[in-house]
């Protein structure tokens, strides 16, 4: 019964039914808990939920099977960090790890007898849209957009932490939706990696935190915009320069 089961799990893009691993059940939706407290105040009824806008990682717990002579192997994969897909929750991937030991008991005999075992992967709060969008470029100087302003419409339902590549020099604001970042005295350009909450040169060689000014972006559902300012001024009020060639988003589009 097991070995005809439909439903599969993909974790570091290997296929359970490719290692011979059968789940005895289909994954079923899950959510992190809301980081928070509820608080009771005097002469007010019901209670108070004071959180701080975060959300837990959580457990998905699977009971698997498999053959004997592919227990070594499947040990060797299902370990680490990595992406985690199932089959039956379509354009979903979550950033995953194996959270436990896993204990291989015997459940039937045979010429390969087969295996059980509990599976726990413990997931970011957030899984990602899969597939994952393709880098999303804006040349700054391009002819076709007669606005100095780019559409970015977010698909998912949760704010997403975007990796941007800006090419350009000097000082430079950079808005999307209703956050503004800006950057002085950039050589060749910088990354903001919102999800490492660190700011790097152009390379990725080294740290320029100290390069930007403002919070890491999160691009909330739905419309935004992005728009961009060349120059600046400084604290004394004395015009600063600088330019912009391209600013390339990797959006990270995630759900709830």
């Amino acid at each position: 019964m097991a070995r005809s089961n439909p439903f599969w799990f993909e974790f570091n893009g290997v296929k359970s039914s490719e290692m011979g691993v059968w789940m005895t059940d289909a994954h079923a939706f899950s959510r992190g808990e809301q980081r928070g407290t509820q608080e009771k105040v005097s002469g007010r009824s019901g209670f108070v939920w004071l959180g701080d806008g975060a959300t837990d990682a959580y457990e998905i717990k699977r009971a698997c099977i498999a053959p004997a002579s592919k227990l070594r192997q499947i040990a060797a994969w299902l370990t680490g960090s990595g992406n985690l897909r199932f089959s039956n929750e379509e354009g979903a991937m979550y950033d995953a790890r194996v959270a436990k030991k896993i204990d291989f008991k015997r459940a039937a005999p045979g010429k390969d007898p087969l295996y059980k075992f509990d599976l726990t992967f413990l997931c970011q709060p957030f899984p990602r849209m899969w597939p994952e969008v393709a880098p999303i470029e804006i040349l700054i100087d391009d002819p076709d957009r007669p606005t100095p302003y780019f559409d970015l419409p977010n698909p998912g339902t949760a704010p997403s932490l975007p990796r941007l590549e800006i090419e350009g020099s000097g000082s430079f604001s950079v808005t999307i939706g209703k956050q503004t970042i800006f950057f002085s005295d950039v050589e060749r350009g910088i990354i903001v990696d919102s999800e490492l909450m660190d700011a790097l040169t152009l390379d990725g060689a080294l740290l320029a935190n100290e390069k930007m000014d403002g919070e890491f972006f999160e691009i909330q559902p739905g419309q935004n915009v992005v728009q961009w300012i060349e120059g600046g001024e400084s604290e004394e009020g004395d015009p600063l320069s600088g330019t912009i060639e391209k600013i390339t988003i990797i959006p990270r589009w995630r759900m709830l």
